[in-house]
């Protein structure tokens, strides 16, 4: 019988590995997505002589340990959000610790992040509508724009994946980011198409009906972060008016966008810069410095 690989996997990824020093707090997981479980847990540690305890969000990848392949293309996924998110260090962008085996989680290597105890924006935003949300659009800014100075690409921007630490959005979730120059760093999309440039839903011509195009730029991220910034903004998603989402797809290849009056009232500058972002022609949207630029002083 062969060896299980899975042991072996963290040393193939160079990230810290804190095995040993994380454990779960909470028998269920408080967050799930179409390949992982997020867990609460705690690392534990000595700094200084001292013993230290920060509260972290587990990772688990499910549903590949007893699949070969699917172990295969896990690891793959995980190398490639480890190896990115390691390198980021931003105010905007949710602080990862390392990779670890946890007990009592699937057996497979966890990534280790901060917990950022407030949670996913918009319903951090639902409890606190006193907040600042276009200070938290400034926030996703400053975040998506530090990603691209670092020739990354997020792939996956949408408020789910933002997170709410102290009052400030951080980004997270790079498990379809890709690095400029490198392969492999495309992934299939489920369930997010009202967060999708054109671009990416339009079908190729030897493509089945709805297939998407596995294409990330940074072009592409600008038009997620626009729609992204409407919905925290008025409370209102990207085509609300609909639940399904295969129905959205046809509506943003052939160029409709959301009608600002079905929305909340919106400043005009603001309305502006989404426009403009949210251009047909991927060459029409501007940079995020350049959004960040105009937003700032705002």
């Amino acid at each position: 019988m062969a060896a299980n690989p899975i042991p072996n996997l963290l040393e193939e990824n160079p990230s810290h590995d804190l095995s040993g020093f994380v454990h779960k707090t909470e028998q269920h997981c408080f967050a799930a997505g179409g390949f992982s479980e997020i867990y609460k847990g705690i690392y534990a540690f000595t700094q200084g002589g001292r013993n230290r305890e920060v509260a972290v969000a587990i990772k688990v990848f499910r549903g590949v340990h007893t699949n070969p392949q699917e172990l295969q293309k896990m690891t793959r996924r995980m190398n490639r959000e480890s190896h990115l998110w390691s390198s980021l260090e931003h105010p905007n962008i949710v602080p990862f610790l390392g990779t670890a085996h946890v007990p009592d989680t699937l057996p497979c290597p966890a990534l280790i992040s901060k917990l950022c105890l407030s949670g996913p924006i918009m319903g951090y935003l639902a409890l606190h509508p006193e907040a600042n949300r276009y200070d938290m659009v400034k926030d996703i800014a400053k975040g998506l724009a530090y990603l691209h100075g670092r020739g990354a690409i997020h792939g996956d921007l949408k408020p789910h994946n933002i997170l709410i630490d102290g009052g400030v959005a951080r980004l997270c979730d790079f498990g379809r980011s890709r690095v400029i120059g490198h392969r492999g760093y495309t992934t299939e999309f489920a369930g997010t198409y009202r967060y999708l440039a054109p671009e990416i839903l339009e079908p190729e011509q030897d493509a089945e009906e709805n297939e998407v195009a596995q294409i990330l730029t940074m072009e592409a991220d600008v038009y997620s972060f626009a729609v992204t910034a409407l919905e925290v903004i008025t409370g209102k998603a990207p085509y609300f008016f609909t639940n399904e989402e295969f129905r959205i797809i046809p509506l943003v290849v052939r160029g409709d966008r959301p009608i600002r009056e079905k929305y909340p009232p919106i400043p005009d500058t603001w309305w502006d810069m989404m426009t403009r972002c949210w251009a047909q022609n991927p060459q029409d949207r501007p940079p995020m410095t350049v959004v960040v630029s105009r937003l700032l002083p705002i």
